[in-house]
């Protein structure tokens, strides 16, 4: 009889373990790759949350109030494979170590440091503006629906109508269900892209492209790079649009993280001059030339009115083509300012 107390004893202290370890763990996984192999497996779309739990005043209170609401995560979790990508500002300050720093302290901040340049690479893929931000990406990787969230609290609301606007996981629920047939639209494009080759393949790319919000096209790129490779006569009509966004691509990484605006602008010349942009197209790119060029410390006027004639050249009849012209204008007028100094 003691024997079978003491072993009715351990199991429920084993039991009480077991009921711990569950209710502690979280239902968001922390690895994006983790993730996404689970949502390829599941077959199931990802919920992706950037957060800065520890700074940003919002994604904490949003998590204890909403997200990790067991009326939250246990019904999303049945669609979504969840994922959170938190940003900590006191996780990161262990890459500053000292001096006389022991190996397993460097090894340990070379790991944080590597971490945490994945993350950035990862909310640049994504344009995360804000913290937090919600989105729903498919299992290829692809941004499906960005989910607005409300806002915790607002000084330009009083404090009724902030309460009635208050996230709650049934408010949060109904914002991602109302997505679910924009995700079956853009889910079922790309199963389109998958089963085409050739030009079909370019024309099946381009149908997502447009359908997708222009704010969460960063992901598309590699598409992008795709359509230029299949139809290098340019049969569908579709490259020169394709070697636009690539410039773009090529010249936004030379401007945000070099601060290199000549090459940027480049970029956007050279396309003009080697893709196959439509009048309209080279409207824009030499047009955007000049715009990175003014963003120079010592701007060159002479070059950014060259690249403005050039634009308003393509179309003279085009929308565009009147700002151009005032745009230019302007630019005279600025010279002329700098030259009396």
């Amino acid at each position: 009889m003691k024997r079978f107390v003491k072993c009715l004893a351990v199991l429920m202290v084993l039991s009480s373990l077991f009921v711990s370890c569950n209710k502690n763990k979280s239902a968001w996984l922390t690895d994006y790759t983790t993730a996404q192999e689970q949502a390829q497996k599941t077959k199931k779309n990802m919920l992706l949350l950037f957060s800065g739990d520890d700074w940003d005043g919002t994604s904490q209170t949003l998590k204890e109030t909403v997200l990790n609401q067991k009326a939250f995560y246990r019904p999303a979790s049945k669609k979504y494979v969840l994922v959170n990508i938190d940003f900590s500002q006191e996780e990161y300050a262990k890459v500053n170590i000292a001096d006389d720093a022991s190996e397993e302290e460097i090894a340990e901040a070379q790991r944080i440091e590597q971490l945490y340049v994945e993350r950035e690479d990862l909310a640049e893929r994504f344009n995360l503006s804000a913290y937090p931000s919600l989105y729903v990406i498919s299992p290829e990787g692809l941004a499906l629906s960005q989910i607005f969230l409300e806002p915790l609290s607002s000084v330009e609301l009083g404090e009724e109508e902030q309460e009635d606007k208050k996230e709650t996981p049934a408010s949060l629920l109904e914002k991602i269900e109302a997505t679910e047939e924009e995700q079956q639209i853009l889910s079922e494009l790309i199963a389109k892209i998958d089963a085409a080759e050739g030009l079909d393949r370019v024309r099946a790319i381009d149908a997502l492209y447009q359908a997708t919000d222009p704010e969460l096209r960063n992901p598309l790129s590699t598409f992008a790079q795709e359509v230029v490779s299949l139809d290098p006569q340019n049969q569908t009509g579709l490259v020169g649009k394709y070697e636009y966004e690539l410039a773009n691509e090529r010249a936004m990484q030379y401007a945000m993280y070099t601060g290199d605006v000549v090459s940027a602008s480049k970029e956007f010349e050279l396309v003009c001059e080697t893709g196959h942009l439509s009048e309209l197209e080279k409207q824009n790119a030499y047009y955007m030339a000049a715009y990175i060029l003014a963003m120079s410390s010592e701007p060159d006027f002479d070059k950014m009115l060259e690249l403005l004639d050039r634009s308003y050249q393509q179309d003279t009849n085009s929308d565009l083509a009147a700002q151009i012209l005032g745009v230019i204008e302007n630019i005279r007028q600025v010279k002329e300012e700098y030259s009396q100094q």
